[in-house]
């Protein structure tokens, strides 16, 4: 019975969400924050291979979460 409660409450530990806070800050402020924060973390990836038949290669951005948090609490947001 323990084990299932224990088992339980993780589970619903992770699916509460997770929002940003910066106490008497707007939901512009917000915005343009995380749209300055979205824009300095993001990384090109790319990828390629070759086989007997031919190839393919593709590329693009990613957002390095790291970065984009990092980015955030310089800012001033907490993420609760």
């Amino acid at each position: 019975m323990k084990k299932l409660t224990l088992t339980l409450l993780f589970a619903l530990v992770g699916c509460a969400s997770q929002t940003w806070n910066k106490p008497g800050a707007t939901q512009n402020e917000f915005n343009a924050d995380r749209y300055a924060c979205l824009q300095e973390s993001q990384q090109q990836q790319g990828r390629a291979y070759v086989n007997p038949y031919g190839g393919a290669a593709q590329s693009g951005s990613v957002t390095n979460i790291f970065l984009f948090r990092a980015c955030m609490q310089a800012h001033g947001w907490n993420l609760q």
